[in-house]
């Protein structure tokens, strides 16, 4: 099933937005070339909000203890993430981002 996540102009370049669907939180990043990735909204080692980290080089960096995510892939880059995030498929229509669930 495909949401309506946001608009394009919602997320900045090299960013990310926290958006929430029937409870579920989920992030989605824009990147310096414009393209558009979404994965879970919560890290993988203890739940906190990834639209509260740190976008930079491709990747997002939990605001609790650092650990760091390919946006693109979902692969944890280290520890103390040791559990990739899921990531979820993007289309762009007319302005509006969307998210396959």
């Amino acid at each position: 099933m495909w949401i309506p996540a946001c608009k394009l102009d919602d997320v900045d370049a090299d960013d990310v937005i926290g958006v929430r669907h029937d409870g579920v939180d989920y992030a989605v990043f824009r990147s310096p070339d414009d393209e558009y990735f979404a994965t879970a909204g919560h890290c993988t080692h203890e739940r906190e909000l990834l639209c509260d980290g740190l976008v930079m080089d491709g990747e997002i960096e939990c605001p609790k203890h650092l650990g760091r995510f390919s946006y693109a892939t979902g692969a944890a880059q280290g520890a103390p993430v040791l559990v990739d995030l899921r990531t979820y498929p993007v289309k762009l229509e007319d302005d509006t981002v969307y998210l396959e669930i």
